[in-house]
């Protein structure tokens, strides 16, 4: 933006690697998979008491997926990415390798779906 000072991001990053070895992790596709499956999450939808028009409002922080006895979960998105990259620093580590859903390169064979979950129907959502 126009007027305000940038952030010293390489500055201070250039400061930590005088003290510190300093990894540059790609957040690709860590706060869209669930860190629990690995699976893709969806946006959830919900519908305000006090909106009049009761339309179904989209809570981008929210992710929901499901489990493994058919039920589902709900996370925050920042929570969920950061899960994940340790998940991937900590395969990085081990492997030397990113885990395979995290990569560029993989082709998920069943892309995200543009239907969320519609807490509205509440008997779909608790069975």
């Amino acid at each position: 933006m126009r007027n305000f000072i940038s952030t010293p991001n390489l500055t201070l990053k250039r400061k930590l690697q005088e003290t510190f070895k300093v990894y540059n992790i790609d957040e690709f596709r860590t706060s869209g998979l669930s860190y629990k499956t690995e699976e893709p999450c969806e946006n959830l939808y919900l519908k305000f008491k006090k909106d009049p028009k009761q339309k179904e409002r989209k809570i981008h922080s929210i992710l929901t997926y499901q489990i493994e006895n058919n039920r589902k979960e709900c996370i925050n998105r920042d929570k969920n990415g950061c899960k994940n990259i340790q998940k991937v620093f900590k395969c990085y580590m081990e492997t030397g390798e990113r885990p395979e859903k995290y990569r560029r390169e993989y082709n998920n064979k069943s892309p995200q779906t543009a239907n969320a979950v519609k807490l509205g129907q509440a008997q779909d959502f608790l069975k």
